[in-house]
């Protein structure tokens, strides 16, 4: 990678995350992270002494990375009451897939839909967490915020049961008829 990235379609920017967030391991602070920015306009210089890493090091801060991940999923599935429900009606509709032998495209959508529905819950949760951090007292502003993602959440359950009869109803149909 050449010294300086520019362009105006697309550029590859190198950044060094100095926010001081740490992921059980020290050393991904320092991890060059490298973005693509579309429609940019600009000349920045990128250090060619940015390879602060070896090759192990970095892969066992990418490993570590999905440690954080389960690490935040785990968080959500043990503090959140909705999120346990969404699991346990995934969980239901994916043994009442298996056990109405529904077609692998209906299950591609259930599992959509059940995908969704985690990752409203998840964003929900996150946005959650910083207005707490950001207005620990009681403001208006902040009801908005968390009343707003939360409904978002629940449009999003919504159209995943609305799926589900879609997709379930024929087969259940069919069963009871017989």
């Amino acid at each position: 990678m050449p010294d300086y990235a520019y362009g105006a379609s697309k550029t590859r920017v190198n950044v060094f995350e100095t926010a001081g967030y740490r992921c059980r391991t020290p050393r991904l602070s320092r991890l060059p992270l490298t973005f693509v920015v579309y429609g940019a306009s600009f000349m920045t210089q990128v250090p060619t002494s940015s390879r602060l890493l070896s090759a192990r090091s970095a892969w066992a801060a990418f490993i570590a990375g999905f440690g954080c991940a389960f690490s935040g999923l785990w968080y959500v599935l043990r503090t959140q009451r909705n999120a346990r429900v969404h699991a346990a009606a995934a969980i239901l509709a994916i043994v009442a897939g298996i056990f109405l032998r529904i077609s692998a495209i209906e299950f591609a959508i259930t599992f959509v839909a059940i995908s969704g529905v985690f990752i409203a819950e998840i964003f929900n949760t996150g946005l959650e967490a910083c207005v707490d951090l950001a207005s620990p007292q009681l403001h208006p502003l902040a009801k908005i915020a968390k009343d707003v993602t939360a409904g978002a959440v629940l449009v999003n359950a919504m159209l995943a049961v609305l799926i589900g009869l879609c997709i379930f109803g024929p087969h259940l149909w069919r069963l009871l008829v017989n």
